[in-house]
């Protein structure tokens, strides 16, 4: 699943001209999740499209979500991830090729936190 977020047209902005500003993409593994790609454009950042885009991403998930970053821990941290060890992460996440080939070794591998229901 990829989902992806446009500008609201303003009144006087027809639908045509409202333009994409970022994308997030979602991979299922077994009962698991893996958040990958999540894409802001520079200039629309630090205005909360980021958080926006990936919580209605994750809205109707229902497994367990993981994400790998080499850059963005702190970011993802303010949403409710936080690091786990490889060791923790289900086999059908670590091989999807995300995990497997595309991001280093030593990329931080993150776990999303839900409360108890």
């Amino acid at each position: 699943m990829i989902l992806k977020m446009r500008t609201a047209p303003s009144s006087q902005q027809s639908q045509a001209t409202a333009k994409t500003i970022g994308y997030a993409g979602l991979e299922r593994c077994a009962g698991d999740y893996l958040l990958r790609s999540v894409v802001i454009l520079p200039a629309h950042r630090s205005f909360g499209f980021g958080r926006s885009l990936v919580e209605a991403t994750l809205r109707d998930v229902d497994g367990d979500v993981f994400l790998a970053t080499t850059s963005t821990a702190p970011f993802f941290s303010t949403i409710g991830f936080s690091e786990v060890p490889r060791a923790e992460v289900p086999a059908a996440v670590l091989a999807t090729r995300q995990l497997s080939s595309i991001c280093p070794s030593s990329a931080t591998i993150m776990k999303l936190n839900r409360p108890p229901t």
